[in-house]
């Protein structure tokens, strides 16, 4: 789940099984195509999706992952390149937003 200002913006849900031959890795992007699709109800946030569905990519899903299909983990993966003990780099947003241009859009016509 994403919040901004105390609100909840996105929720990300799934449901799997715990491979037991092996430790795997299951990504769960918070993805901004799916602000709004949560309501807040009684303190609890929920999805706006219909049950067994969650947002990817602004559109519900099933939320069913088969483990057998996840990749096994990978500190590298995790840790850009290191091993969670340093030696990692981490993606540099400032300087890709740095050479940012603005567009117009036309909204009547989007």
């Amino acid at each position: 789940m994403a919040k901004q200002q105390g609100k909840a913006r996105t929720l990300r849900e799934a449901v799997t099984t715990v491979p037991q031959d092996r430790i795997a890795m299951l990504r769960l992007p918070i993805q901004w195509l799916c602000d709004g699709f949560v309501v807040e109800r009684d303190g609890r946030v929920e999805s706006t999706c219909p049950d067994g569905q969650t947002c990817v990519a602004g559109e519900c899903v099933g939320t069913d992952i088969d483990s057998s299909t996840l990749e096994d983990y990978s500190p590298e993966a995790v840790y850009g390149g290191g091993s969670g003990a340093g030696g990692g780099a981490c993606f540099d947003t400032e300087a890709c937003f740095s050479s940012a241009t603005s567009a117009d859009v036309e909204l009547s016509n989007c």
